[in-house]
């Protein structure tokens, strides 16, 4: 995953991730972007037919994205700068090739990894609790790095 404070490119298709909290809940959504909210526009004008927006406000300064949970009728529109840009993994045997091991070992480590990481996620969020929020929410984008990368979906 890659944050968008670089300035990456986010289209109409993509997948994205983003982080938010809400009464002292930490919660992580992914999504794929369904439209592109220009600079200063109200993003009631972008609804597809048949969907609603959870939730609204002013216009933002900077481009932003109605983003589909699901097959939820309910859009999102996070706030830009927590949006981060879930690239396609690359091929299990492009990856077993490289590796010398087979698919089924890949899938084995893989889910070996997994269930650890689940594990020290799950450790992570009961450390959370009492931490400011700024510093959690920093701290679990961290973590879901380590989790995308161990899922083989960071870009290179």
């Amino acid at each position: 995953m890659k944050n968008t404070s670089h300035k990456q490119q986010i289209r109409i298709g993509d997948t994205v991730t983003w982080t938010s909290q809400s009464q002292g809940s930490v919660k992580t959504k992914t999504g794929t972007v369904v439209a592109v909210v220009p600079p200063k526009e109200d993003p009631m004008s972008l609804l597809p037919q048949g969907m609603k927006l959870d939730s609204w406000g002013l216009s933002r300064p900077r481009e932003s994205y109605l983003v589909q949970v699901g097959k939820q009728t309910r859009l999102y529109w996070p706030r830009e700068g927590t949006l981060m840009k879930i690239e396609p993994a690359a091929s299990v045997l492009g990856i077993a090739n490289e590796t010398g091991l087979t698919p089924r070992q890949l899938a084995e480590q893989r889910a070996e990894l997994l269930a650890a990481l689940n594990g020290i996620t799950k450790e992570f969020e009961g450390l959370t609790t009492g931490i400011p929020a700024l510093s959690a929410s920093k701290a679990f984008k961290a973590a879901q790095v380590v989790i995308a990368k161990a899922e083989g979906k960071e870009g290179n």
